[in-house]
């Protein structure tokens, strides 16, 4: 009876570990109001993965999440279509393997801490009018592109004005993008820049990661956390911490890609 027991006992552990050795492991950017249980449970009941035996491992930044892939330590790792697509054109050894739609548009806005609820109300009113008038849009036309370095910009400086410190990733290329020289450019310092002029206001950027976003507000290191993302519908906030508000969204996307190193079978391949 105890052999049975026994022999019994490493048949459950054996399979065991083929199920956990057969799971498809999937990089994703950190979210703040998740771990990654969690997030992978979500992802089961409510993507077009749900049949599948994906685990999620979250990553603070792009960069680490870009050299985990290329050195086999994940199979996959799933970023926005535009950020999924840049970063396939700046990595020759990676493809798309796949592209699937949510069930709902997901969304990026401005972050900031509840007890500065007027500066998210003027960031709101800035944006109300960049919409309006064409700019927001003429902005996403002229930076959003998913191929090579783009343009940096300067802010106008104001003389005896507020300054207000934005916490920007690079973690979103081209959407908050840093360029090869360590400085923002692009849609987000565009968009920034736009935002500074209708409010009179000074920018000074600091730099911080997907990971530490929240902790930037808390910290007093930042006032603005350029982005936090908000899913259409859920019932939960994953990326939006307790004591964070956010602003009014300003882009939005509803395709996600799988990124795959190019001559590796790729999970789902016969």
């Amino acid at each position: 009876m105890k052999k049975f027991i026994k022999s019994a006992l490493v048949f459950v552990l054996v399979l065991s570990f083929a199920a956990s050795a057969s799971a498809l492991t999937w990089g994703m950017l950190s979210k703040l109001n998740a771990d990654e249980d969690d997030f992978t449970n979500f992802l089961r009941k409510n993507t077009a993965q749900g049949d599948s035996d994906s685990v999620v491992i979250f990553y603070d930044s792009i960069l680490s999440m870009v050299l985990s892939l290329g050195a086999g330590d994940i199979d996959e790792m799933g970023l926005p279509q535009i950020v999924g697509e840049y970063v396939v054109n700046s990595r020759p050894d990676f493809k798309i393997n796949s592209i699937y739609s949510t069930k709902s548009k997901h969304y990026l806005a401005f972050g900031f801490l509840e007890t500065n609820e007027e500066l998210c109300k003027k960031f709101n009113d800035a944006l109300k009018e960049l919409k309006a008038d064409g700019t927001l849009e003429a902005l996403k036309a002229k930076y959003l592109k998913t191929d090579g370095e783009t343009e940096s910009i300067a802010f106008e400086k104001f003389a005896a004005a507020d300054t207000v410190r934005v916490a920007i990733t690079g973690d979103l290329p081209p959407i908050d993008y840093v360029a090869s020289d360590g400085k923002a450019a692009g849609f987000n310092t565009a968009l920034l820049s736009e935002i500074a002029k209708k409010l009179k206001v000074n920018i000074r950027l600091v730099y911080t990661n997907t990971g530490a976003r929240a902790a930037s507000l808390v910290s007093g290191r930042s006032d603005v956390v350029f982005w936090y993302q908000l899913a259409e519908g859920s019932e939960k906030e994953f990326d939006v911490p307790k004591g964070v508000i956010v602003s009014d969204p300003y882009y939005d996307w509803d395709k996600y890609v799988h990124i795959v190193r190019k001559n590796e079978k790729a999970f789902n391949d016969d």
